[in-house]
């Protein structure tokens, strides 16, 4: 579709230059005119949309018909440009805290730090304080991920502030820089979450359950569509929709720093109000109850939708597009998690909040991880990840016989709990 120009007159009467024709390029045919960055100067008045009330291009009135590649589309979104750039810094800042965070831990510690848990992944020495007591490895995947993570903060951070300083001041050579680089930063951040989602959907080395497991494997599904997508549109002249595209990749990239946040703020929470420590937290989230990984998706879909449309109001993405399909489909594993954690509890009685521990239960606890750490790591893939039990049933490997009955290695999964079976680990 033609890219229709206004006439030089009716610009003028609006006080507004034409744009230069040299400033025309056509990226996909003459059939298919769209505007540059220099031509983008001329936006017309209309509806008064963004944080700062800048004039941008009205919706044409029978743009739901059109494509997501409809030129006037893009020019309406791309008048938005700012307000993606600010989702994007807005909803990363607090994740890219958390990450940090983790970062300069774990560099003190001179070992991968688990922030959620608030101890090491890998313990120096078993006999140091660490209520987790369950590795001396990690997957070589899930490690090789920790690495190319930091290096994609470092990266997004470049990206960032090289466009923050494109859009805010106008010099073209941070836009160049922006594009010249953004090769490097889409290649860390194939490195990054290919590897993570990889990880995360076959041998994932926390306690996962079901759904959840498929939810962080959406994530980093969607953040190779997001990124891929954006850099096609690109290519193709459609600089808003890159706008909208990379905000997104940029809000699912960052996404995981909110398990990281509502682990944090319930541990201490169950410290400071109910008087149950870091160990028994670690115990209940092992013994399937107390903290679940919904609340954290919850938390960060809706902080998305909250700066995205309570905030700066930037247009969505188009009905049926990628972008809308991507959301789509995580809204429905998000629905399928609440699903599972509600039916858990309303049906089978399961608690929702983190339980007191008894003595049994850390004595249970230490012959639990004693047991796991003899017959290796890679089988709590198969009991927490995409392959967990229901709680109410009977998770495979995990029941032995004695004295007749039938009695879980680790006493939580007993229903009722029934005493600590010693299966000769210590």
């Amino acid at each position: 579709m033609a890219l229709m120009i206004p006439r030089a007159g009716a610009l003028e009467q609006e006080g507004l230059q034409p744009p230069a024709m040299s400033h025309l390029v056509s990226a996909r045919g003459p059939a298919h005119m769209v505007l540059d960055a220099g031509a983008r100067a001329y936006q017309p008045v209309g509806v008064q949309g963004g944080l700062l009330g800048e004039a941008v291009p009205p919706q044409p009135p029978d743009i739901k018909r059109r494509d997501e590649l409809d030129p006037d589309w893009d020019n309406h979104v791309h008048a938005f440009k700012r307000q993606y750039l600010y989702i994007a810094i807005a909803y990363a800042t607090p994740c890219f805290c958390i990450f940090m965070y983790s970062v300069f831990k774990s560099i003190l510690y001179r070992g991968w730090w688990n922030t959620s848990a608030g101890e090491p992944y890998m313990p120096h020495s078993m006999n140091e304080q660490n209520p987790y007591r369950a590795y001396i490895g990690i997957p070589s995947v899930l490690e090789m991920h920790m690495w190319f993570a930091c290096m994609m903060l470092a990266a997004i951070c470049v990206q960032l502030g090289s466009m923050w300083m494109a859009v805010h001041t106008g010099i073209d050579a941070y836009g160049k820089f922006h594009a010249m680089f953004g090769k490097v930063t889409m290649f860390v951040i194939i490195l990054a979450a290919g590897l993570g989602t990889i990880g995360l959907g076959v041998c994932d080395v926390q306690p996962k359950r079901g759904a959840e497991n498929l939810f962080f494997v959406g994530i980093g599904v969607g953040i190779l569509v997001c990124l891929f997508r954006g850099v096609y549109v690109a290519s193709g002249g459609f600089y808003g929709l890159h706008f909208q595209y990379m905000a997104a990749a940029v809000v699912l990239i960052f996404s995981p720093g909110w398990n990281r946040i509502i682990a944090v703020i319930l541990r201490n929470y169950v410290w400071l109000w109910r008087h149950i420590d870091q160990e028994c937290f670690i115990i209940n989230s092992w013994g399937q109850r107390g903290f679940l990984y919904f609340w954290s998706f919850l938390a960060g879909m809706s902080f998305e939708f909250f700066w995205w449309l309570g905030v700066f109001r930037a247009p969505f993405f188009k009905a049926n597009s990628i972008g809308f399909a991507v959301h789509v489909v995580l809204a429905a594993i998000l629905f399928a998690c609440a699903w599972q954690t509600f039916y858990a509890s309303a049906v089978h009685g399961e608690p929702l909040t983190t339980q007191q521990c008894t003595a049994e239960d850390y004595q249970d606890w230490k012959n639990f991880t004693s047991g796991v750490r003899t017959q290796g790591l890679y089988s709590l893939s198969r009991g927490y990840g995409v392959c967990s039990a229901n709680l109410w049933q009977s998770p495979p490997g995990t029941f032995v016989h004695y004295g007749g009955g039938e009695y879980s290695v680790f006493r939580l999964m007993n229903h009722p709990q029934d005493p600590v079976v010693d299966v000769g680990y210590n």
